[in-house]
């Protein structure tokens, strides 16, 4: 005879007890509404971006041209950052708005499975906005240190 627990029992019990109560649906709700407004502006924002890169390499492809100033880097340069950074805005931006559908779908048709994937995009957002404000302070962190060890080199 086997008496032997299985940890996994008492979790997954856990996990069928849990319920979600009116209020915390409301919250849900209204956590919905919130991202997409979020959403929305952040796709404005990368369109924004987009045309901001457009025009500002042709203005700055144009620039040393009208005051014979020379610019350290290609004038292109300047457009692909831009290009660059909508591209990451975009994918956070992505996993909001469909949080944003899937939460609303999941409250109206009171439906379990497009509630988990609706957290399941919360979760790649904030995933992604976790692992590149890591990568920030990386990066702040050695300009910092080769700040100083440039100021002490330099001294």
């Amino acid at each position: 005879m086997n008496d032997k627990i299985n940890p996994l029992d008492n979790y997954l019990k856990k996990e069928e007890d849990l319920t979600i109560s009116n209020n915390a649906l409301k919250y849900l709700g209204e956590i919905g509404k919130w991202s997409k407004l979020l959403a929305i502006v952040g796709f404005i924002s990368i369109g924004l971006m987009l045309l901001f890169a457009l025009f500002f390499g042709i203005i700055i492809s144009i620039l040393p041209q009208s005051t014979g100033v020379q610019l350290p880097i290609p004038s292109f340069m300047y457009s692909m950052i831009y290009m660059v950074i909508a591209l990451i805005y975009y994918f956070p931006t992505m996993y909001l708005y469909k949080f944003s559908k899937k939460i609303n779908s999941a409250i109206s048709a009171n439906n379990n499975e497009a509630l988990e994937t609706a957290l399941e995009n919360l979760k790649s957002c904030f995933k992604f906005i976790g692992i590149i404000t890591i990568m920030f302070i990386i990066f702040y962190a050695l300009i910092i240190i080769g700040a100083i060890i440039a100021g002490i080199a330099f001294s």
